[in-house]
């Protein structure tokens, strides 16, 4: 009996391990979201913690890097 392709230990590589850092990076990225609208209400002209800052570009870059792998990761996969 085969296994589906996602079992297989190259295409984790390739792709599923793109799609968790993408889902990871999200999941920062709505932390962020929370803690932004949660904070009391800033004066205006006022910049967000450097935390909360930091959290959001780490968020969107791990989210973005993780579409990137699973496009690369899946034109290697799939040999045309």
């Amino acid at each position: 009996m085969s296994h589906p392709a996602m079992y297989y230990d190259r295409f984790f590589a390739s792709i599923s391990a793109g799609l968790l850092l993408t889902a990871f990076g999200a999941i920062l990225l709505l932390v962020a979201a929370v803690w932004f609208s949660r904070r009391p209400e800033p004066f205006v002209g006022d910049r967000p913690p450097s935390l909360l800052r930091a959290l959001s570009a780490v968020g969107f870059v791990l989210f973005l890097a993780g579409i990137a792998w699973q496009v690369v990761g899946y034109r290697n996969y799939i040999r045309w």
